[in-house]
């Protein structure tokens, strides 16, 4: 519930180009993005830094991928 209400936030509060593309990794977590430890508010990741890095940068690759088609 409280994803959804945050998803319908930000569509409605920041411009995303017609390429944006949001994903949720299952699991992770924002201290894990950028290995900066804990951060006020996080949930606890389910996936190892190392995972939630790989599944990161397929998403990233997956993406870049489409913009060249």
């Amino acid at each position: 519930m409280v994803y959804q209400r945050l998803i319908r936030f930000l569509k409605r509060s920041i411009y995303y180009q017609k390429n944006t593309k949001i994903v949720k990794l299952k699991g992770a977590n924002n201290a894990q993005f950028g290995l900066y430890g804990e951060q006020i508010g996080d949930n606890k990741a389910t996936i190892s830094p190392e995972e939630q890095q790989k599944q990161m940068v397929q998403q990233t690759v997956q993406w870049l991928n489409e913009q060249i088609k």
